[in-house]
C-alpha cells in the first residue's frame, strides 16, 4: 500500500466508524476477497477479525462508498448495487447458516419486519444480492450436507440410506418403476399369445407394444399416458395387491 493510500484510509474513514477499526475491516476484507475471489458474505469477513468486532459495523464499513472506492482502487469489487447497511446486516443475518432460527425470528433480531423484508426483494440489486449469497452457500456447504447425510444414514436412518442409494446409483426408483412396467407388459404379452394364435396380429400388438414403451404414439386417439396411469392397477391385479 502506498503513503498516498494510507492517507486516504485515515482522511476518508466512513461516518462512525474509528480509523482503527476501518484498517482492521479493510484487511480483513482484502484477505476474505482473495480467499473467496469474489465478494465476500459478512460472516466470512468475520474470520479475520477480532470477536468483539459486531456484524453492525462490517455492514457499515462495506457499504460505505469511502471502502468501495477504496475496494476498488485495489482491484476488488464490493459494488452490489445501493444496498444499505441495514440490508447488509440483514442478508448477514438471513442467510447466516449456523443460526437455524425461523426467518421472522431473524428478520425481528436484524430489526426489520417481515413486510420490509418483501419490500426489499422487489429490489433488483437485493433481490440479486441475496441470491447470489445464497447459491455460493449451496456450493460452499455440499461437502457438509454430504457428510451430514452419510452421518446419518450410518446411524440407522431410512431415509438417508434410502438417498444415499440413490445419490450413489445403488436404487434409481425410475428406473425400478420402468423394470415393473415391462415385468407387467411381459405378462400380458403371455396371456395375448395364449389365445392368439396369428402371427400377423401378434406381430402388430407387439409393434404397438414397443411404440408405446418408447413414448410415441400409435394413433391420434390412443393416449399413451393411460398405460402409465393404469401400471400400478394392473401390477396389484395381477399380484393380489
Amino acid at each position: 500500500m502506498t503513503n498516498d493510500t494510507s492517507l486516504s484510509i485515515l482522511l476518508n474513514t466512513p461516518k462512525g466508524v474509528s480509523a482503527n477499526m476501518y484498517r482492521e475491516v479493510i484487511a480483513a476484507a482484502s484477505a476474505a476477497y482473495t480467499v473467496k475471489r469474489s465478494m465476500p458474505h459478512i460472516d466470512e469477513i468475520r474470520k479475520y477479525l477480532p470477536a468483539h468486532v459486531q456484524d453492525r459495523t462490517v455492514s457499515r464499513v462495506i457499504a460505505s462508498p469511502e471502502f468501495k472506492e477504496l475496494m476498488r482502487a485495489r482491484g476488488f469489487n464490493f459494488d452490489s448495487g445501493t444496498l444499505s447497511p441495514e440490508q447488509f446486516f440483514a442478508v448477514g443475518i438471513i442467510t447466516n447458516v449456523s443460526d437455524r432460527r425461523p426467518l421472522n425470528a431473524k428478520l425481528k433480531s436484524a430489526g426489520i419486519s417481515y413486510a420490509q423484508y418483501r419490500a426489499w426483494l422487489k429490489q433488483p440489486h437485493f433481490r440479486d444480492y441475496i441470491a447470489k449469497v445464497g447459491e455460493d452457500l449451496l456450493g460452499e456447504h455440499v461437502a457438509d450436507v454430504h457428510t451430514r447425510m452419510v452421518e446419518r444414514a450410518t446411524s440407522g436412518d431410512i431415509q438417508a440410506i434410502k438417498l444415499y442409494y440413490e445419490l450413489t446409483g445403488r436404487h434409481d426408483p425410475g428406473r425400478q418403476q420402468m423394470i415393473d412396467m415391462q415385468s407387467v407388459i411381459g405378462l400380458l404379452l403371455e396371456v395375448i399369445t395364449r389365445y392368439v394364435s396369428d402371427t400377423n396380429t401378434l406381430a402388430k400388438i407387439n409393434r404397438d407394444i414397443e411404440t408405446i414403451m418408447s413414448g410415441r404414439r400409435i394413433d391420434n386417439d390412443f393416449d399413451v399416458s393411460r398405460i402409465a396411469n393404469n401400471t400400478a392397477v394392473v401390477k396389484g391385479e395381477l399380484t393380489g395387491g
